[in-house]
């Protein structure tokens, strides 16, 4: 083990590494192919491994290993597998959206470099930038193992970027894949996994680092989980915790304020989880009853699958207490295809806190509708763009000085398609955060990925929700089952509209300077960028490589890119 120094944001943070260790991958047994593989290539040419486990079979799923340098990423993955795997960058942690790359037995010269759209079927792109280098497979092995390459950048609407994600404050890369046996690929059911991973930090050990730093930070947690809930032999099911004020005193918190210096997902019947959301209220709430709890609250933590845990800046921390946050509901959504019984469940959040006031507030700013004007008003029919315009007094007004956002939280329900979030600075769109392909049922609320950005006085927000009803006749609401367009953004230093009341921007808000405008329209098609047909392929450079192919138990295939015809379209899905 050994200590060394990340700054964010003017910052210094201590960062323990740890390397992964393949030898425990898949288990730890009967991967001896793939152990040769890792001695023989793997560990010299690749800096970084990580295994994302099947949700049903933590012994099995998928190992990564990978190395980056200025204009390239380089991959080796390895998969219990003899026909095909698939491996893909997620926008939204599902398949939806995704940038996959599929390697198929049937042919061993050839990669698909594909993208998903709303059918969840891969589609090959106009435009080739994954290209592969060596295959090993075969059938005495059990073992596919696929090392290919793709510029970090490719300027191509039908990839997505990879970017800097090597700070803890930051969000991770999100990976899928999936694989199977018959030589093209088909349907994988239960042979699939999703995650994270920090590509420009390769030897970081998330868990150990943040305890690392919760141990010099914190004096203590506290807890909002389950304690044994049934999960019910259902395929879905949303279940809300509440905690008042008294709650949190019982486990022996601070009466006064305090600061919350980190968030720790506590996982128990994991297989089952699929993400899960934690809000925040000013009132105490004691004695109420869960039901009572607002739906509108401001959103304090999300966790999806693969998600770290969080440490905010040395000297930013999230306050508790009387004057401000005192209750929470958390909303976890359940998954059981396999209708399993007899399923208890205890997962939930962890919060670090310590008694000394970090000087700097975390804030939470709400923009959209927030707190439901829209109430009751259809949604519309078909495709329908709804616009919020936060005008430039609002920023005038409220900030005594530039805050710095850490982070950006897009959130609708189920008719929500596509969304952005735009930032305006005279007349002009300095930053945008988007999500092409939102699914409410893959994570709630989606972390935009992107570093953290700078708001003035004088800037303006337009948040711009789209939706695709296909005739749910969805009005706007409190509920799941109706629609919401809320941007949530963490940012310090907090700033206070008047009185206790923290930094909105809405419609209906009642304080003029920042009053939103609202607009909605028909639209004839979704303003998505990624799966865009370019009129021209950007210029791709591959990696020259030797052009053999051959297989058997440790067969090297050749690099040789073509685009696969798609012999069987079926769905893919996560």
């Amino acid at each position: 083990m050994v200590f060394r120094k990340a700054t964010l944001l003017g910052l210094v943070q201590l960062v323990l590494l740890a390397a992964a260790d393949p030898s425990a991958f898949f288990g730890g047994a009967d991967h001896e192919d793939y152990i040769d593989w890792v001695n023989e290539v793997g560990s010299s040419k690749y800096t970084g491994s990580s295994f994302l486990p099947m949700d049903t079979d933590n012994t099995q799923g998928l190992a990564v290993h990978w190395s980056l340098d200025e204009e390239y990423i380089h991959l080796g993955i390895a998969v219990r597998a003899t026909g095909w795997v698939g491996f893909g960058l997620s926008e939204n942690g599902g398949m939806e959206g995704a940038d996959m790359m599929i390697f198929e037995t049937a042919t061993p010269d050839k990669l698909m470099d594909a993208h998903v759209k709303d059918e969840r079927v891969p589609v090959p792109d106009k435009c080739h930038n994954w290209h592969l280098e060596e295959a090993h497979f075969g059938e005495d092995s059990g073992f596919i193992i696929v090392e290919f390459h793709r510029l970090l950048d490719t300027g191509d609407t039908q990839d997505h970027r990879i970017v800097n994600d090597g700070l803890l404050e930051l969000p991770a890369s999100l990976i899928v894949a999936a694989w199977g046996d018959s030589a093209t690929h088909a349907y994988h059911g239960e042979q699939r996994a999703r995650g994270t991973i920090r590509f420009y930090n390769n030897e970081i050990d998330g868990d150990e680092a943040f305890a690392n730093i919760m141990k010099q930070e914190s004096i203590g947690f506290f807890e909002m989980k389950g304690d044994n809930h049934p999960i019910p032999n259902v395929d879905t099911e949303y279940f809300d915790y509440c905690y008042s004020w008294d709650d949190l005193l019982a486990q022996g918190v601070p009466a006064e304020k305090f600061s919350v210096v980190g968030f720790e997902p506590i996982l128990d019947a994991i297989e089952h989880l699929h993400h899960f959301t934690l809000f925040g209220s000013y009132e105490p709430m004691n004695g109420e009853p869960c039901s009572a709890y607002a739906d509108h609250l401001d959103l304090i933590y999300g966790w999806a699958k693969g998600e770290d845990p969080a440490a905010l800046p040395l000297d930013v921390g999230l306050y508790i207490g009387p004057g401000t946050y005192q209750s929470f509901r958390l909303e976890i959504h359940y998954d059981n295809p396999q209708l399993k019984e007899g399923v208890l469940d205890s997962s939930g959040v962890r919060f670090y806190y310590s008694e000394k006031m970090r000087p700097v507030e975390l804030g939470l700013l709400r923009l959209g509708d927030p707190i439901i004007s829209l109430e009751g008003q259809p949604v519309g029919d078909g495709l329908t763009q709804h616009i919020f315009d936060c005008p430039s007094t609002c920023t005038e007004t409220m900030l005594k000085q530039e805050v710095t956002v850490l982070r950006e939280y897009l959130h609708m329900h189920y008719a929500g398609a596509t969304m952005q979030n735009e930032l305006i600075r005279d007349g002009e769109v300095i930053h945008t955060g988007t999500v092409d392909y939102f699914r409410f049922d893959q994570q709630g609320n989606q972390l935009v990925k992107q570093m953290p950005y700078t708001v003035k006085k004088g800037d303006a927000y337009r948040t711009i929700c789209n939706y695709d009803d296909k005739g749910r006749n969805a009005t706007f609401g409190f509920s799941s089952q109706e629609e919401m367009c809320i941007v949530f953004i963490m940012y310090y230093p907090k700033q206070i509209l008047f009185d206790f009341l923290p930094w909105v921007c809405a419609v209906d808000v009642g304080f003029a300077s920042c009053e939103t405008t609202h607009e909605s329209k028909q639209i004839e098609a979704l303003p998505r960028r990624f799966g865009r047909e370019l009129d021209e392929c950007p210029e791709d450079k591959p990696v020259t490589a030797s052009t053999s192919a051959t297989s058997g138990s440790h067969s090297l295939a050749g690099v040789t890119t073509l685009l696969a015809s798609v012999a069987v379209v079926v769905t893919l899905l996560l």
